[in-house]
């Protein structure tokens, strides 16, 4: 009955087509059908599609376009299975149950149908329907087998193509409808001809550097899947095969054989436009006194790079670092003290290699394109006054050598206003030291004074004025040089220790009589005299300041008086009391006449 309804249909089909469109009918191209014209047996391929060629048949030369849809796909013991219409313009893996609108020209056209998702060794049954306007609706019954496991990846063919700057753009569409939203990424090694092994790898963190061999958790968006594929030093010319795997929850779901041929390119030879820079910069005072002339902002150096012939594009520039540096500290740190700048854009990686994938690199501030050259500019930041001096050459991912050594000088002094306040506190430490020393001399002079001056004491005649005066002069001498630890101290400290010195000097003296006339062996009334005699001297000491003259005078007296009590204290004593008595005598004599009268 259902072959019945096929057959009506097909000839309904047929009759329409002749009374409404006599240029031709819709007919299966390949593969050829030998059961009926509206039964097709069809091969699900090791991509997951199987592919039905339709045409026009008659007369019509020219094109149509067809409505096609499908109906579910049955087998038995199994449930229904959906199968999806492609065409070669439609994106892969973009599978749809209608297609409307499909060019189909008399030559013929491929229609795609994707049964990825049939149980493999089992036959589906299922309808094609395809309606051209309103004029005529054809059906075929489609059988399909799918002979085992359907890749859920489509291999690319052929050789891969490596990009200069060691990136690679493989696409791999998804063949197969999946359940899983990532997928694990796994390379073998690949080997050249030559068994040379070739560094290929996922990128990492950095790329270029590090390759990984596996990569986990890719997410899955899209109907295809780009991997970030790179290459380190492969040889130009020469291809290098491997495999790829996919992997989906610890199962193989598909395995692409890869062939990866670096190019022979055409490599330009860097150059530049100076070998040698040297600066000399100031340092910037601290705030805010910054704003003063000097500062270090305009510490920066340029140079220009440009192609030797001016006819190759040279991609992935990169400063290198060679030879040994120096600085203040010792080896110089770009890192730390170097940032670039690239034809006016910051390039804060520019001391690291950092390929860029073919897309993007028209636009890469490291791209030097054919007959343009490249400013480069150096600016420099936290820098120590000192010498700085390191190399750098240029090198780019398919430039032929590094570019000539570029030796740089930076020479970084300080800010004139240090030297000023320098100088100003050398000027002052050395006033503090000059002054401080005088002074200290000064203050030990005069302890030196007091501490001899100390030594006699003259306790003996604390009644005596003069005595009581050396004592406070001492005792405040003490207290002012203690008490003042870093100023001399004033003048008048030396005037009255110069009047205790006079004192001491005649208290010597004085004290020297006393203690003779006490152990003198002579009457008491010799000793008065002689004291007489010191107390005569001793008054000439007064309120007023005791000078030098003064001094000089009593103690001219007092030497007289210790020299004549040292010989016979009776001699001086009888002599003295006879001048005495003559004198008396003759006041008496000159007094006799003024009585008698």
């Amino acid at each position: 009955m259902k072959l019945l309804n096929f057959l009506c249909s097909a000839l309904l089909g047929l009759l329409l087509a002749g009374g409404a469109r006599s240029e031709g009918v819709l007919v299966v191209d390949a593969p050829p059908t030998t059961q009926s014209p509206t039964k097709v047996t069809l091969k699900v391929a090791d991509d997951g599609l199987a592919r039905l060629r339709l045409k026009w048949s008659g007369a019509n030369d020219g094109k149509e376009r067809v409505d096609f849809s499908l109906s579910p796909f049955k087998a038995s013991g199994q449930p229904d299975a959906a199968v999806g219409l492609e065409s070669g313009a439609a994106a892969p893996g973009a599978a749809r149950t209608r297609l409307q609108q499909m060019e189909v020209s008399a030559q013929g056209t491929e229609l795609l149908l994707s049964g990825a998702s049939l149980t493999a060794d089992v036959s589906y049954v299922g309808e094609l329907a395809a309606t051209v306007g309103q004029r005529q609706t054809l059906l075929w019954e489609i059988t399909l087998l799918r002979p085992g496991a359907v890749s859920a990846f489509r291999c690319p063919a052929g050789a891969q193509i490596v990009g200069a700057d060691g990136s690679t753009a493989i696409a791999f569409p998804r063949s197969a409808l999946l359940d899983a939203t990532t997928v694990d990424l796994r390379l073998s090694p690949f080997i050249s001809p030559d068994k040379e092994l070739g560094q290929v790898g996922f990128a990492g963190a950095e790329p270029g550097r590090g390759l990984q061999s596996a990569l986990a958790n890719v997410a899955l968006q899209g109907p295809q899947l780009v991997p970030a594929l790179r290459t380190v030093g492969l040889t130009e010319g020469s291809t290098y095969s491997g495999r790829l795997s996919f992997i989906i929850a610890a199962r193989t779901v598909a395995e692409c054989p890869l062939e990866l041929t670096m190019p022979k390119l055409a490599k330009g030879e860097l150059m530049t436009d100076i070998t040698s820079l040297t600066r000399t910069v100031t340092l910037p005072l601290p705030p805010p006194f910054d704003g003063i002339s000097g500062s270090l902002g305009e510490a920066s150096l340029s140079l220009r790079l440009f192609e030797k012939s001016r006819l190759r594009r040279i991609d992935g520039i990169t400063a290198v670092i060679d030879g040994t540096t120096a600085s203040p500290n010792g080896s110089f740190e770009p890192s730390r003290h170097l940032a670039f700048r690239i034809n006016d854009t910051e390039t804060p990686d520019f001391l690291q290699f950092a390929p860029v994938s073919a897309q993007a690199q028209a636009r890469a501030a490291r791209t030097l394109e054919a007959g343009e050259q490249m400013n480069v500019e150096m600016r420099f930041k936290q820098l120590g006054a000192g010498a700085y001096t390191f190399a750098l050459r240029f090198v780019g991912a398919n430039g032929a050598t590094p570019s000539p050594k570029v030796d740089i000088t930076l020479n970084v002094r300080h800010h004139w206003g240090w030297a000023v306040v320098a100088v100003m506190l050398a000027l002052l430490v050395s006033f503090v030291v000059s002054k401080g020393i005088v002074n200290w001399r000064e203050r030990l002079r005069i302890r030196r004074r007091v501490w001899q001056l100390k030594q006699e004491r003259f306790d003996r005649h604390i009644d005596i004025p003069a005595v009581a005066f050396l004592h406070v002069v001492l005792e405040q001498t003490t207290q002012l040089v203690d008490r003042s630890w870093f100023l001399a101290p004033p003048p008048s400290v030396n005037d009255f220790l110069a009047r205790a010195e006079r004192v001491a000097s005649v208290m010597r003296r004085y004290s020297a009589i006393d203690a003779a006339l006490d152990a003198a062996v002579c009457a008491n009334s010799v000793k008065d005299h002689y004291r007489e005699e010191v107390v005569r001297a001793m008054g000439r000491i007064g309120p007023q300041p005791l000078d030098q003259a003064t001094t000089d005078k009593v103690v001219e007296d007092m030497g007289v008086i210790a020299a004549h009590l040292a010989d016979n204290p009776g001699v001086w004593y009888w002599t003295h009391l006879t001048i005495e008595a003559k004198g008396l005598a003759k006041l008496a004599r000159n007094i006799e006449p003024l009585l008698r009268g």
